[in-house]
């Protein structure tokens, strides 16, 4: 159970920052440098920012708990990644990991590359799809996916309009 800090108000109003690096790896270098970047980042944004560390698997006995932020460790295998409900189809110019749509077009063709599973789940998209490079990645997910289901005929029919090949998109009411 990772420690809970602050109050769901004061998490709100606070940037979420994840720190990555060799942490818990039992190097001394590596634990240094994370004392010193969260002293300095803590004293440079005061208490405006929560923390948490990406620590490697190789020791899970590690005492996340001296840095006063949530650890985690990543997953030792990924075999499969699902994306579920909402309007996660959205050619938005918005490259960016926070906005969910380009995140998930992003992780499923990592994923693929990798001849992991990827499913999508009864989504839904926005009313037009022009963006040709988002359609073009977007179309590889459905291609290669599992499962690749939308919620409506309206969705579906978006995807065709903009050219998207519908043979193995299915609807899921």
């Amino acid at each position: 159970t990772l420690p809970e800090l602050g109050s769901s108000q004061e998490k709100l109003n606070k940037r979420q920052t994840l720190i990555l690096g060799y942490y818990g790896a039992n190097n001394f270098g590596d634990e240094l440098m994370l004392a010193s970047l969260l002293e300095v980042l803590r004293e440079k944004n005061k208490n405006s920012t929560d923390y948490s560390i990406l620590v490697v698997n190789e020791y899970k006995e590690y005492n996340y708990k001296q840095w006063e932020c949530k650890c985690f460790y990543p997953p030792t295998s990924l075999t499969e990644l699902i994306i579920g409900g909402g309007a996660h189809i959205d050619d938005l110019d918005l490259p960016v990991y926070s906005f969910i749509p380009y995140l998930a077009v992003e992780l499923s063709l990592l994923m693929l590359e990798r001849s992991k599973n990827v499913n999508w789940l009864a989504v839904s998209s926005n009313s037009i799809l022009i963006n040709k490079f988002y359609i073009e990645k977007l179309s590889k997910v459905i291609a290669n996916a599992q499962e690749f289901s939308v919620r409506d005929l309206y969705t579906f029919n978006t995807l065709r309009e903009a050219g998207i090949d519908s043979h193995n998109i299915t609807i899921r009411e």
